[in-house]
């Protein structure tokens, strides 16, 4: 988001679609210098997958 409050949430919301039984769905979060890259795994249902 363009706003958002420090320490607050943001939510991670993707519809992900494939024709190979998809496994999982992994995000690389990055940000400005000095914040440490992070690497998520998105639960999911169905097609929608989703990080809180």
């Amino acid at each position: 988001p363009v706003f958002q409050l420090i320490n607050g949430y943001v939510n991670l919301t993707a519809t992900i679609t494939d024709n190979i039984n998809l496994s999982s769905v992994t995000i690389q979060i990055t940000g400005p210098e000095g914040f440490n890259p992070v690497n998520i795994t998105l639960l999911g249902y169905g097609n929608n997958y989703f990080f809180n």
